[in-house]
């Protein structure tokens, strides 16, 4: 199973994800729903850093199914409220994705969005 969690900061915006097992439909390196996860994870991470021009923190460990995106406090606390807004825009669009493929796979991929606080307590 992938679990997709999302994280909303008490002003409404997204600020972060993390993605993280495997759909296990298939043996690794085949798996077209992880591929599909995976892909929305990274090309999030690249439009930050190619588009918005903003290096977040994240990790990618492939045997763990780990993708995780988010900001350190100092460093959001910094963004323009612009590039909240763009950050924003940017995580509810893997969000969009994400919910697409669970409508076909929701036995293999859940997501759910939740408190930064709730959040910071899953990535520890």
């Amino acid at each position: 199973m992938i679990d997709c969690a999302f994280s909303q900061g008490s002003d409404g915006l997204l600020r972060a994800f993390r993605f993280f097992g495997h759909a296990d439909t298939e043996r690794a390196g085949r798996d077209l729903l992880c591929a599909a996860a995976s892909t929305l994870g990274q090309t999030t991470i690249a439009g930050f850093v190619e588009l918005l021009e903003i290096v977040p923190r994240f990790e990618l460990d492939p045997d763990l199914g780990l993708i995780q995106m988010d900001f350190a406090a100092e460093q959001y606390k910094r963004l323009s409220q612009r590039k909240r807004e763009d950050a924003n825009l940017l995580i509810a669009n893997c969000l969009l994705g994400v919910k697409l493929l669970a409508e076909s796979n929701a036995e293999r991929i859940q997501w759910r969005v939740i408190s930064h606080d709730e959040f910071q307590e899953l990535v520890q």
